[in-house]
């Protein structure tokens, strides 16, 4: 999620979203997840890595974009895996903890 405020008397708008998580600690789970979903990562490999990277530290939504993805229903070039989608999902709602 962003917010963006643009206050009047501003020249100009200017997208600086594409660079927002460049900076990412490599141990920051959410920041990785949101980088490999803000587009900015570039290639689906780099996203599906960084995603990689961020379900082994608990990200849950990670996961679920990772069971996604071996389900063919994100843009991926993971293999088609009914039993890796099952089981991140069912990780990603153990490490939620919600109903």
């Amino acid at each position: 999620w962003y917010w963006i405020v643009w206050f009047g008397n501003a020249g100009e708008c200017e997208d600086k979203s594409k660079g927002r998580f460049n900076d990412c600690a490599p141990d920051d789970a959410l920041c990785l997840s949101m980088y490999a979903d803000s587009g900015a990562a570039g290639h689906q490999a780099e996203m599906i890595r960084l995603h990689q990277n961020a379900a082994e530290m608990g990200m849950s939504a990670s996961m679920i974009k990772l069971a996604r993805a071996y389900l063919n229903h994100l843009p991926s070039n993971l293999p088609l895996d009914f039993n890796k989608a099952a089981s991140l999902y069912r990780e990603a709602v153990a490490v939620a903890r919600e109903p």
